[in-house]
């Protein structure tokens, strides 16, 4: 028959074993839920960046549209007031408008590739954060395992300790 505190010692080691496995298996879980967040704020940017690229588009050719029914006002407004609008007049009011319309469409244009910086960074950051939690788990049985090793080493240690003083 074995004795009590062998007993008691390989229960205390089976249970510990359990724990562990337990709460590995918890780590497992959790990291895959939060995997799984991150992978949607990956989508979610991806979304992002289409919208932000899509309503730049949008604002430049709104802006040409609006250089050129301004110079069309401009030209309607000098040949109402009697100018001739086949002159060069019309053509530097047109050249000013496009002027400032290309003006404006660059710096949509620059505050669009700023947004998509900003959103690739953030992008970047959700990826290594996936990575790093899927590389993170462990099985939960080498979890166990572990646990059981570190008990014995533990266990002959104090024997050993407890063996040598008799």
């Amino acid at each position: 028959m074995c004795d009590p505190v062998t007993v008691v010692t390989l229960g205390s080691i089976a249970a510990g074993a359990y724990g562990s496995y337990k709460e590995q298996e918890a780590y497992n879980k959790a990291a895959d839920y939060n995997a799984q967040v991150a992978q949607e704020n990956i989508e979610l940017v991806d979304y992002q960046k289409g919208r932000v690229e899509s309503l730049g588009r949008r604002k430049e050719a709104q802006t040409s549209q609006a250089a050129s029914s301004a110079t069309s006002q401009a030209r309607a407004a000098l040949a109402g007031s009697g100018v001739d609008v086949s002159g060069s007049l019309p053509g530097v009011i047109g050249s000013y408008n496009r002027s400032q319309a290309n003006a404006d469409i660059l710096a949509i244009r620059q505050n669009v590739d700023e947004d998509i910086r900003a959103l690739n960074v953030q992008r970047s950051s959700y990826k290594a954060q996936r990575e790093t939690l899927l590389t993170s788990k462990v099985n939960p049985w080498e979890s166990a395992l572990l646990s059981v090793a570190k008990s014995s080493v533990a266990l002959r240690a104090a024997s050993s300790a407890g063996g040598g003083k008799g």
